[in-house]
């Protein structure tokens, strides 16, 4: 509910505080790579947790973290970007049936068209 009016919030003062602080570049670099840094931050902090480095505390905590952003720059820019790209020349995807149309006898399948 909280993150519910922080964007509606931003929503009706397009100007203020809050969206300045989200529109600036350091927040926007992170929210394009978040979805890597969510991926890669868990078996970073295993395998982190799990060596035999001598790393502790709040050095443990600054490797993993500068290992996950390396590692979601990466496949930001050999991923996820080049997916984003072939998207942009194929174009959008055709609306399909779903499959409970189809099911209840509503739609017929794509294929028997």
């Amino acid at each position: 509910m909280a993150a519910g009016v922080l964007v509606l919030h931003v929503h009706l003062v397009p100007h203020g505080l809050l969206a300045r602080l989200l529109s600036w570049t350091p927040m926007t670099y992170t929210g394009r790579r978040f979805y890597g840094l969510y991926l890669w931050h868990y078996p970073v902090f295993v395998v982190l947790y799990n060596s035999d480095l001598q790393l502790g505390g709040w050095r443990a905590l600054a490797v993993g973290f500068a290992v996950s952003f390396v590692a979601a720059e990466m496949s930001y820019r050999f991923v996820e970007r080049p997916f984003l790209r072939l998207k942009e020349r194929v174009g959008p995807a055709r609306p399909r049936v779903r499959l409970s149309a189809v099911a209840s006898g509503a739609a017929e399948p794509e294929a028997a068209r």
